[in-house]
């Protein structure tokens, strides 16, 4: 019985060690569209919970996020890890030529987001972990066949990255509410999105500076706390790792300094990308349209013109077969509009963002906390495309080919995993199932076996008995023991 007692210890041991190495951490990935990386530095409110998160986790100095720096585009390259030009959201709205179609931030047709690169929500429900979407840029796609397990598509309310007129937006504790109900369901995700519109609506309101922005900083940090809160309740605190981000920052603009490029475009422009900070277009005459707008970029400067083939590489932008042949691209504090714009009125100061990525105003915040973060840790700033293969190696899931790096981003964690074993597989509910199934047969094949060696041995034992008279036996009880 010794040995039989030594194997059902060891197999218990590896039972529990195998449970222990099964336990997922959930990530939850919070954007806050529009929060600047410095607003945490400007004192203008009490961000106690946010605080918290700093103190209990990790702080990035700010993030160098995509061109242009609008909310699709980058949102798409947290969970892409890719580039704009890769990832084919070029902007919040563009133009197909080939299809002869136009996306904006309403479309939710796979025939158009079926073009993009796959979402790492798809590939975590490919690769066996289930995704829990609350109204992040592509919550309600079908992305070629595959939706998340979990989702607010279904609840009706209005989208609020783009609400429409009469859409109603939901409240946002509902969304903490209901992520926590995901969180508690048999089969819960493993990774989560939550999104909330501000402060990006109140810096485009009233600018950056604004009492408004302040407001919402302050409401920001509230609905932190009650996601923190209702982590706590639920004791899932030391099983979630919790990311805060956002897609960009927000800078300052005024009526006096939008210029009216529309007398420098020929009659048949095309308009393939519209926007403030940024715009391309095409036309029949490429050559005499880039003149002209190379004219009016010399009288009238705060911005540049370049032909597709022309723009930096740094912008990781050109690549794209969105973006036409000739684009204007402003300076900071500078917008550009090709229809009628009434310079007469009162001087208003309000807000807007897509320029330079390079530009301090543009930058968005990182803040981090759970299991697998340092505390109280304070980092350089760090890459947007980094982000994917960080909260995939967080999932254990295989990324997919990506612009980002693991090596840059490890170091925010509290174990720098090489990044060459950063794909450590993490078991699914069905492979845990087959593990405790195929752990029972193996038990109850031994079991069988160990019976089996014990009878035939007592058989053996009898044998003797006949065969040797008053000879000893061969096997004391304990050697029969010593023998399994």
């Amino acid at each position: 019985m010794v040995n039989l007692k030594i194997f059902f210890f060891v197999s218990y041991f590896y039972s529990f060690n195998c449970g222990y190495s099964m336990r997922k951490e959930t990530v939850i990935l919070v954007s806050f569209d529009g929060f600047r990386w410095d607003y945490l530095d400007m004192n203008r409110t009490a961000t106690k919970n946010f605080s918290s998160i700093m103190k209990q986790g990790v702080r990035a100095e700010y993030v160098r996020n995509v061109f242009p720096t609008v909310t699709f585009p980058n949102h798409y390259t947290i969970v892409t890890g890719l580039y704009p030009e890769s990832h084919g959201i070029i902007s919040n709205s563009f133009y197909d030529a080939i299809a002869n179609t136009s996306f904006d931030m309403n479309t939710n047709s796979s025939e158009w987001w079926d073009k993009f690169a796959e979402p790492l929500w798809v590939t975590s429900e490919k690769q066996g972990h289930r995704s829990g979407m609350c109204f992040w840029p592509g919550y309600d796609v079908e992305y070629k066949g595959q939706k998340p397990s979990f989702t607010t598509s279904e609840f009706g309310f209005g989208r609020p990255f783009a609400p429409r007129e009469n859409e109603t937006i939901s409240p946002w504790k509902w969304r903490v509410d209901l992520v926590l109900k995901w969180l508690k369901d048999p089969d819960p995700p493993s990774f989560i999105t939550l999104y909330f519109e501000e402060p990006d609506e109140a810096g485009h309101c009233c600018g950056p500076d604004s009492v408004n922005v302040t407001e919402e900083i302050g409401r920001d940090d509230e609905i932190t706390g009650y996601l923190l809160q209702e982590l706590h309740k639920a004791n899932l605190t030391d099983a979630v790792n919790l990311i805060i981000t956002a897609d960009h920052g927000t800078a300052m603009y005024n009526s006096s300094t939008v210029l009216n490029l529309h007398e420098f475009l020929p009659p048949d422009y095309s308009l393939w990308i519209p926007g403030w900070a940024y715009f391309s277009f095409n036309t029949t005459n490429v050559t005499g349209a880039f003149n002209s707008l190379k004219k009016a970029e010399k009288q009238k400067s705060h911005f540049n013109v370049y032909r597709k083939e022309e723009l930096p590489e740094e912008l990781h932008f050109k690549h794209s077969r969105f973006v036409a042949e000739i684009n204007v691209i402003l300076e900071e504090g500078w917008l550009a509009t090709v229809g009628p714009f009434n310079h007469s009125h009162k001087v208003v100061t309000k807000g807007t963002h897509g320029w330079h990525p390079s530009l301090p105003t543009m930058h968005p915040f990182f803040l981090a906390q759970g299991p697998a973060f340092k505390q109280d840790y304070k980092s350089g700033p760090i890459e947007m495309v980094d982000i994917y293969p960080l909260i995939c190696h967080l999932l254990g899931i295989d990324p997919l080919p990506n612009n980002g790096s693991l090596s840059r981003i490890t170091h925010l964690l509290k174990v720098a995993s090489n990044p060459s074993h950063s794909n450590d597989h993490r078991l699914t509910t069905g492979e845990v199932i087959a593990i405790v199934i195929g752990t029972a047969i193996a038990l109850t094949v031994c079991m069988y076996a160990v019976l089996m060696i014990r009878r035939d041995r007592r058989h053996m034992a009898r044998g003797h008995r006949h065969g040797e008279g008053n000879q000893p036996l061969l096997f004391g009880d304990e050697d029969d023991e010593n023998m399994i």
